[in-house]
């Protein structure tokens, strides 16, 4: 009986292998760097610059067309900064309110094809975005940034064999922080934006279609 139990045992060990290997098969793994431009829908309207980085992670579900489409589910971790920028007058500089963020998309993606080399593709989906630092504030420090932030990425890209260029369009939905022009007003929801254009270079090349046509 127990040679049995331990017979079973491996048998499920070695089908729960070739599972994972075969899942784990198909999928592309990139790093992406870019030059963001953010800014919040009220007072601090002007576009902050900065520089964001991350990495993606992308498993195909559906191939099209002898693998001329492909439809697949992508997640990342990016690193970004968000806020925006009020312009002075004569009497105050300028200010800004900014916050570092952990943005975590989770897309779901369509490519298509041209030729061997050339791929056009786009993403869409819900991201999560967490504080991670707090960085430049209005000279009073009249503003709270959220530790947790939600919102939708679009994305828009060309590939070339394996690097990228990327049209990023992140609109948060949630607050972004709460900032009140003096100790005795109200505070006001500020909801922050970013464009992002970036260069993704991915690991994994995709001509894993056959076997998935197969099936």
């Amino acid at each position: 009986m127990r040679k049995i139990f331990l017979i079973m045992i491996a048998v499920m060990a070695a089908n729960a292998s070739t599972t994972a290997q075969n899942f784990l098969s198909d999928m592309n793994y990139s790093i992406n760097a870019g030059l963001s431009f953010s800014d919040c829908d009220k007072v601090f309207n002007e576009v902050k610059t900065g520089v964001t980085v991350g990495a993606d992670v992308a498993k195909p579900f559906l191939y099209l067309g002898e693998g001329k489409h492909k439809f697949y589910g992508q997640v990342g971790v990016h690193f970004a900064k968000w806020g925006g920028n009020e312009p002075g007058t004569y009497m105050t500089g300028d200010q800004s309110v900014m916050a570092y963020h952990f943005t975590i998309p989770m897309c779901a993606g369509y490519q298509i094809k041209f030729g061997s080399k050339w791929t056009l593709y786009t993403e869409l989906g819900p991201f999560i975005s967490f504080k991670g630092k707090e960085g430049e504030f209005n000279e009073n420090n009249y503003v709270e940034c959220k530790s947790v932030m939600f919102g939708l990425a679009f994305n828009l890209g060309i590939r070339y064999k394996r690097f990228s260029i990327a049209y990023i369009n992140n609109l948060g939905f949630s607050d972004f922080a709460k900032y009140a022009p003096g100790w005795e007003a109200k505070p006001q929801s500020l909801k922050s934006k970013s464009v992002t254009f970036n260069l993704r270079y991915t690991f994994r090349s995709e001509e894993h279609t056959s076997e998935l046509q197969s099936h």
